[in-house]
Order: C-alpha cells, then structure tokens, then sequence
C-alpha cells in the first residue's frame, strides 16, 4: 500500500500542472481538498476551495497560456497524511510564440488521504526566480 500511496501522490503533482495549464477550475475539487490553503510569494494566502478558484481566475491573464513543470517530488508519508516537495518551472506564452516569461519555484505541500483520494491540504510557493523578455528596442 505504501508504494501505491506514493504513486498516487507523485500522480496528484502532474494531475496540479495539467489543472493549472488548462485553467479547469471546475475541476478543482480532484486536486484540492475543500479546506485547501495555498500561499502564494505574489499574492498572499488564500483559504477554502472556492477562494483558491476565485485567486486563480483573477490571475489570468487574457490569451496567455502556461506550461508547468512539477519535478523532483519527494514524498514523506505518515499514514493519511504526507508532506512533499518539488521543483515547478512555470513558462507563460502565448499560443505559437515562445515563452516570454519563466519562473522558478520550490513548492512545500500538505498531502492528504480523502474519501475520494488525496488531496491538497497546504500548498506553499517559494519564488526562487524568474526571467521575462523584454521587447526589443526600435
């Protein structure tokens, strides 16, 4: 059980990526459970499913679109409950253009087991940097 534990939590880090990239926000309640806090460097500290969806609505931005990547997660399971890591690279573009923003973050989260599987209880982002492009001169 535990190996299966730890695949489906490495799993709920890609499930994260693919649900901001694609902004399903309808879909919140498959990453995150409903008393979800996520901490943001940029935007402060949000509580409860329905404000985390709200900030992340507000954030977008019209016709720009991300690609993210969660990596190196590592996991510490302690029955119902795990904290783990990982690295997120972040590029924002536009479609058919190349990235004009990339940002790099270590993330901390609270992982836990639900009735319907597990969930984001804390989501903690630490910006470590970020490059955007500035258009050139004329």
């Amino acid at each position: 059980m535990l190996a299966d534990d730890r695949i489906e939590i490495a799993d709920l880090h890609a499930r994260l990526a693919v649900f901001l990239d694609e902004g399903r926000f309808e879909d919140a309640g498959s990453v995150y459970a409903d008393d979800v806090e996520v901490r943001n460097p940029q935007g402060g500290t949000f509580q409860g499913i329905a404000t985390v969806v709200e900030n992340l609505r507000r954030g977008r931005i019209d016709g720009e679109r991300s690609q993210r990547r969660l990596t190196d997660v590592v996991v510490d399971l302690a029955g119902d409950e795990a904290s783990t890591s990982a690295n997120s690279l972040v590029h924002a573009y536009r479609e058919g253009q190349a990235p004009h923003r990339t940002s790099s973050m270590r993330m901390a989260f609270t992982v836990v087991r639900t009735p319907v599987g597990w969930r984001f209880r804390s989501v903690r982002m630490n910006l470590v940097w970020t490059r955007a492009d500035l258009p050139a001169a004329g």
